[in-house]
């Protein structure tokens, strides 16, 4: 992921850390976000694939998320970090207690694993690209069949 960039392993090591914040700013912890996010972050394929741009759309529609999914939870499995990037594994879950994109809840728990790459500038995330397992989730979520 680094560019053109030469290796700093204390930047790296800041970076990494401004990774570990950022899923603790998704687990709920919105306060920091100001700190680690830049104002106009772009988030690409998070949610549902949707781009969000800037902190404020992407607090709303984690809130969405919060709203429908009580306990949310996220277990980091991995980070690497370089002087302009990183990456994280991760797996997200929570209970279902609230209706989600037209979607009725059950009130079961579900779990979902994904993988976040981070562009940065100046010290704070400006970009991120998000992807997870959407097609197991739904399932979960009942929207989609087991043996679609």
């Amino acid at each position: 992921m680094q560019t053109d960039t030469q290796y700093d392993p204390e930047q790296s090591r800041r970076n990494a850390e401004k990774i570990r914040r950022y899923h603790e700013i998704t687990e709920g912890g919105l306060a920091a976000a100001d700190e680690v996010l830049a104002e106009e972050v772009v988030v690409h394929g998070a949610f549902d694939g949707e781009e969000t741009h800037g902190i404020e759309a992407f607090r709303e529609r984690l809130a969405d998320i919060h709203d429908s999914f009580s306990g949310f939870s996220v277990e980091i499995h991995d980070i690497v970090a370089q002087a302009d990037g990183g990456a994280s594994r991760w797996t997200v879950s929570g209970t279902f207690e609230e209706p989600y994109d037209g979607i009725e809840p059950d009130g079961e728990r579900k779990t979902n694993p994904g993988i976040s790459m981070f562009r940065f500038e100046d010290g704070k995330i400006v970009e991120i690209w998000d992807r997870e397992d959407t097609h197991s989730a739904l399932q979960q979520m009942g929207a989609v069949p087991d043996d679609a």
